[in-house]
């Protein structure tokens, strides 16, 4: 059996919670990698190979502490895949997500996806997702490196985010962020379906503060 594990419900983020809901060191003994956001616009996180890092508007990655908090972001453990196969995509992240949908049994599932190889052009920004403060969006031309993210289907929205997210991390783990757009000249996708979903609730003092109801009167 196969899980991910998600820092905090989406639900929160949407009613505005942005504070602490744990420690990174915590967060990602929950798999083999994982992929998030930290506290109060703070940037992302990717976690990959033992090692956290942190991205910068510039996209320059910086190592992050252990006791680093995390404010959101899904874990999960990729090995072993459940299919692996060489893909070429070099019209943009439409085709791109087209041509992942296509290796997914089913769009109801949920799963973790690794992308490895070359890429023409890759394009990053350091904002989580939509719901974050607007940041410069980096282009990389001709860069080796992967692409690790999620796919969750819309019935889980109140729980993750909807639809792929990934984080780009380049070859000598340089640069990266989450990405926008990107054209790979040849590439190994490595999926594996996840059964099982887990949700924190966290435990710290900024969670148990926040006002969910604020705005309902």
């Amino acid at each position: 059996m196969s899980h991910v594990h998600l820092a905090l419900p989406q639900a929160a983020l949407a009613g505005g919670f942005r504070g602490c809901s744990g420690r990174l060191v915590d967060f990602c003994q929950r798999g083999d990698f994982a992929i998030g956001a930290l506290p109060e616009d703070g940037g992302l996180f990717t976690f990959e190979g033992s090692r956290a890092l942190g991205f910068g508007e510039d996209g320059g990655s910086f190592s992050l502490a252990p006791e680093t908090p995390v404010l959101t972001g899904a874990a999960a453990t990729l090995a072993p895949p459940d299919a692996v196969k060489e893909v070429v995509c070099p019209a943009g992240a439409n085709q791109f997500v087209t041509l992942l949908s296509a290796l997914m049994p089913s769009p109801n599932f949920a799963y973790a996806l690794r992308v490895e190889g070359h890429f023409e052009r890759v394009r990053t920004t350091a904002q989580f997702g939509p719901e974050a403060p607007a940041c410069p969006v980096r282009t990389w031309e001709n860069v080796r490196g992967m692409l690790l993210g999620f796919y969750f289907p819309s019935w889980l929205e109140s729980m993750a985010w909807a639809g792929c997210r990934f984080h780009f991390l380049s070859e000598d783990r340089a640069v990266g962020g989450r990405l926008v757009d990107c054209e790979t000249v040849r590439s190994v996708v490595a999926l594996r379906h996840l059964t099982e979903c887990r949700v924190g609730i966290p435990g710290t003092a900024d969670f148990q503060l926040a006002d969910f109801h604020g705005e309902r009167g």
